[in-house]
């Protein structure tokens, strides 16, 4: 429900998902599974179609179809018991962004007389999505990496509306993430952040992509800085080269939610080229991942960029010994104090193995106050 959906066959709907997710709540859904399809978060992950039996109420969601509008029949897998169905088809009309509907869209049925599949006209009508109630609290359910997340839309709620609703984390990266924030509490790397003249504390995310851990960052910097003396609010800033708001990441809703859940909290993305722009200053710079063993160069700029733009702690983290190396190297060239450390979470779990490295294995951290 998070990422592009796609029409694989002449009646079948799929959408994109990750591997051993589903999706159940108040609402049925069309399908579970994927097929092999560059879906935002999980570009090269195998997945596998798996389509689910569709109710006679023919809920679903619309589907992002790049090349133009899609003709799609929804027909049920299994006839339902009630009145006879009739097959109906519908154009889902594609979106500029993806639109995320998982669990309340619903398509307006045109009845039409039951004709052979082959013989259904190739003229269609058009889906339209039925707005959530005003007022109304929906509740649902989301089975993801085998865990089961419990989702509320409405007032006063993490999501207001299911177009706000964007993925979990995934426990492969939440926890490491997490053990990454509880070492620098820790060990006293957040202690005595500087603040501006109205009490702002300014965190940084420079080349954050989608940055899928908001939740967990948020949830921590709420509870590390809420109610501290000297500390009115947090100030988020997560930028990249990319606007992520069209590659799936959903830039706009995770700024909603922060805002809604935190009000002393504010997330704000925006695009910038580090290798050219400079980077605002901040108390504390988060860098996840810089891939600075292919085009080193160009990273080493970035990376003098946001450690020289940080007034309090950056922390840069990296999954390999090369890359740890590379930035190694320059923080030793720039004259910074930094210490190397091993993510605490690998000492106590086994590695992935394989080509697949350990996620923020090496914590590099330069302390300037």
């Amino acid at each position: 429900p998070n990422t592009h959906s796609v029409v694989q066959a002449p009646w079948q709907l799929v959408t994109m998902m990750p591997p051993g997710a589903s999706v159940a709540g108040t609402r049925p859904v069309l399908v579970q599974g994927s097929a092999a399809y560059p879906a935002a978060g999980y570009t090269g992950m195998a997945c596998q179609a798996q389509p689910m039996a569709v109710p006679a109420a023919h809920y679903g969601q619309p589907v992002l179809a790049p090349q133009g509008p899609r003709a799609v029949l929804l027909q049920p897998t299994a006839v339902p018991p009630g009145p006879p169905y009739v097959p109906t088809r519908h154009v889902l009309q594609a979106q500029r962004q993806p639109m995320q509907l998982p669990l309340q869209a619903h398509l307006q049925q045109q009845p039409r007389q039951q004709l052979p599949m082959q013989q259904l006209p190739v003229q269609a009508t058009v889906a339209q999505a039925r707005p959530p109630q005003p007022g109304v609290v929906m509740s649902a359910s989301m089975t993801f990496d085998g865990e089961t997340h419990h989702i509320q839309y409405g007032p006063g709620k993490d999501f207001e509306t299911p177009a706000d609703f964007f993925t979990p984390c995934r426990s492969a990266w939440r926890l490491p993430y997490q053990a990454m924030l509880d070492f620098l509490e820790a060990n006293g790397f957040l202690d005595n952040l500087p603040v501006d003249a109205q009490g702002t504390l300014q965190v940084s995310l420079p080349f954050c992509g989608s940055v899928q851990e908001i939740p967990v960052l948020a949830e921590f910097l709420s509870s590390r800085f809420s109610g501290r003396p000297g500390v009115a609010r947090v100030n988020l800033l997560g930028s990249d080269v990319d606007d992520w708001n069209h590659r799936g990441g959903y830039w706009s809703q995770k700024e909603r939610y922060v805002g809604r859940k935190y009000p002393n909290m504010q997330l704000q993305f925006c695009q910038l080229d580090l290798g050219k722009d400079q980077h605002p200053q901040s108390a504390l710079t988060l860098g996840i991942h810089p891939e600075c063993t292919v085009n080193t160069p160009m990273w080493r700029t970035i990376l003098s960029n946001v450690i020289q733009a940080t007034t309090g702690t950056c922390l840069i983290a990296t999954f390999k010994d090369g890359e740890m190396e590379v930035v190694k190297s320059l923080c030793q060239e720039l004259g910074e104090d930094f210490e190397v450390h091993r993510n605490p979470y690998w000492t106590r779990t086994a590695e992935p193995g394989g080509n697949i490295p350990p996620y923020l294995n090496y914590l590099i951290i330069v302390r300037k106050s």
